[in-house]
């Protein structure tokens, strides 16, 4: 016999939630912001990427990552300056998972994190997004640190050779192979 709450109170109630001490308390309201998704939610979970425990920021990514669209994307990329390689990580899956070009300025700047399976990651998910610009972010990670990362780089860009139309596949080999002039 209860009714249902709208979600604009429900998500001001779990603001409120967001400012208690305890994380396992703001950990949930930012997996019941999640479930509520849409703009209502946006402003809560968009604070809780600063929030101080790093189990509330990653859920908080994840959540953003359920809401999807290229507007929480500005969001996750700043959220890849986190200190914690986690939170790091869960962007990284979250940006794969919302896909599109206009993900791979965040996907490039995550070429550049210290954590060798961030990177990793970044370029199979470059891989598979594609396109020209997810190739020059990929020959980036050619001259990777790490070989794991450098080996998956390689992978990547044959697999998009492999898939360009047979009239440019000689020139986008010429522009892998082509040593950057910088």
């Amino acid at each position: 016999m209860y009714d249902k709450v709208s979600n604009e109170a429900a998500v001001s109630a779990l603001y409120l939630a967001l400012q208690q001490d305890e994380s396992h308390i703001r950990k949930r309201a930012v997996e019941a912001l999640g479930q509520i998704g849409g703009e209502a939610a946006l402003p809560a979970l968009l604070q809780a990427l600063s929030d101080p425990s790093s189990g509330v920021r990653e859920r908080a990514v994840s959540a953003l990552e359920g809401i999807g669209g290229e507007h929480v994307i500005p969001a996750l990329h700043s959220a890849l300056m986190d200190e914690d390689f986690n939170v790091r990580k869960q962007v990284v899956e979250s940006l794969g998972q919302i896909g599109g070009e206009a993900t791979i300025p965040a996907l490039h700047q995550a070429l550049n994190d210290e954590s060798s399976s961030v990177r990793k990651r970044a370029v199979e998910l470059l891989g598979q997004i594609g396109g020209e610009a997810a190739l020059a972010a990929l020959r980036h990670a050619l001259n990777d640190e790490s070989f794991s990362v450098s080996k998956r780089a390689v992978e990547a860009i044959e697999k998009l050779i492999a898939v360009e139309p047979e009239s440019t596949e000689g020139e986008a080999r010429m522009d892998v192979a082509a040593p950057n002039p910088v």
